[in-house]
């Protein structure tokens, strides 16, 4: 037993535990948001083939940005959650990540808005699909814009500046309360 006390810290297996634990989580936390991105562009993108014809449903303009709107704060309360779960294993190697989980949650949500604003450009027509980035616009570049679509995410930026990014910001706040 001595024998393997001597050799286990020279096989450096801490610091590849660490190393691994550190692009494992980093991944989480980035598919989450991809995640979440995904939720939200599924239902801008059903609003946008209905008001085309494309569907046969009925989803009414209304109907959507309540369920954009419950997607955006339920989406990212939840992935605040699992984030919580996440810190609040009593792992060694995941008390010694949690200032880079937090850091990764900031950089997370601000990429989200980044990337959900550039979709609103492009269905609105303002943006051209530059890159592959973004989770959809295939068959939507130079479709006709639709006053429908543009009236709701108008309603729906106007949610997330006045309404969403603080709940989600205080909900963040106390991930980072609580974590520490």
């Amino acid at each position: 037993m001595l024998l393997m006390d001597e050799v286990l810290p020279e096989a450096g297996l801490r610091d590849f535990t660490f190393e691994a634990a550190h692009d494992v989580i980093k991944q989480y936390v980035a598919g989450r948001f991809s995640h979440l991105l995904l939720d939200i562009s599924d239902a801008l993108v059903k609003v946008h083939d209905n008001q085309k014809g494309v569907t046969e449903e009925e989803y009414p303009l209304q109907a959507s940005l309540e369920t954009n709107k419950r997607a955006l704060i339920q989406g990212s309360m939840d992935a605040l959650l699992d984030f919580r779960r996440v810190l609040d294993e009593d792992l060694e190697v995941l008390s010694r990540l949690t200032d880079l989980v937090i850091e990764w949650v900031q950089e997370g949500f601000q990429d989200f808005f980044r990337k959900l604003n550039d979709q609103f450009l492009v269905l609105s027509g303002k943006k051209y699909l530059v890159n592959q980035d973004l989770t959809f616009g295939e068959g939507m570049q130079g479709d006709k814009v639709l006053p429908e679509l543009v009236l709701l995410l108008a309603q729906l930026s106007v949610f997330i500046e006045q309404n969403a990014i603080t709940r989600i910001t205080e909900a963040r706040n106390w991930l980072i309360v609580t974590s520490v």
